[in-house]
Parts: C-alpha cells; sequence; structure tokens
C-alpha cells in the first residue's frame, strides 16, 4: 500500500485563502490608487504634484505600503493558485503562477520609483531662481553620436 505524504494545504483551504486574499487586494489596491495616490496627482502640474505629496506625506507613504501589500498578497495568491490548480495540470499551474510572480516583480519595480519619488521630495528643498548649466556643444555632439550610430546600424 503506497500512502501519499500529508499536504499542508488542502485545496479547499488554498482556495479559501486564495480567494481571501483576492478579495483584500482588491480592497487595499482601491483605497491606496484611487484615494491615497490618484488624490495627490495633478495632471500635466509636476511642480503641483510635488507640492501636495510634500503637504501629505502620510497618504503618500500610506497609498506606497499600500501597493507593496497588494504584491505580497498577489504572492500569497499565486502559490494558493498553484496549489489549487495543480490537481488539474501541474505544468500549467506552475507556469500561472510563474507569470503571477513575474508580474508581481514588475509591480515592486514601478512601486519602487513611488519609493524613489518619495526620497527626492524628502531632500533638501531646490531654491528657486538656482540655474543648471548645461554644455549646449556637448548635448549636440552627444545627439548627434546616437544618431550616427543609429543610422550606421540602419543602413547595412
Amino acid at each position: 500500500m503506497i500512502s501519499r505524504p500529508a499536504t499542508s494545504w488542502s485545496v479547499g483551504r488554498a482556495a479559501l485563502i486564495a480567494g481571501a486574499a483576492l478579495l483584500l487586494m482588491a480592497v487595499v489596491a482601491g483605497l491606496a490608487k484611487f484615494v491615497a495616490l490618484d488624490g495627490l496627482i495633478t495632471p500635466g502640474d509636476a511642480a503641483r504634484t510635488a507640492t501636495d505629496i510634500i503637504g501629505s506625506a502620510d497618504t503618500f507613504r500610506f497609498g506606497t505600503l499600500g501597493l507593496i501589500l497588494v504584491i505580497v498578497l498577489d504572492v500569497i495568491v499565486a502559490c494558493a493558485l498553484y496549489r489549487v490548480f495543480s490537481a488539474v495540470n501541474s505544468s500549467i499551474s506552475l507556469l500561472a503562477a510563474g507569470f503571477r510572480l513575474v508580474f508581481a516583480a514588475v509591480f515592486l519595480a514601478a512601486v519602487g520609483r513611488l519609493v524613489g519619488a518619495a526620497r527626492l521630495l524628502d531632500g533638501p528643498p531646490v531654491q528657486q531662481g538656482a540655474s543648471v548649466h548645461v554644455d549646449e556643444q556637448h548635448v549636440g555632439s552627444d545627439q548627434q553620436g546616437s544618431r550616427g550610430r543609429i543610422g550606421g546600424h540602419l543602413d547595412q
């Protein structure tokens, strides 16, 4: 008689975990994106957006942490759904879980940009009227070099 090893997650328990995590993901993502972050963004006005984020730093952090929680929940959903669907076809279930994990990694990179923006805005303020010197001749030569390299590849 061959005995099967006991699994820590039954299919029913994994389905319940996946469903609860998906429901929680929807609520947290909605609050983080539409309530916390979208309220701080003014399309086409970067200065106003920066001012709003600085003025509501806690709201911005709440939104960012909410999106990070969504990523964690997405990883839990990937594992739980793998368990649910592996009984039907383990290869396709593994592929689907892998795609979901790749999406979570890409989403984490995007949320990391929000963290970077918050760090930039927490830095020392830029004085109004400060100027940045740009060497136009250097920029022009760099652009010409890029066009030459691209044009060279297209001509071949």
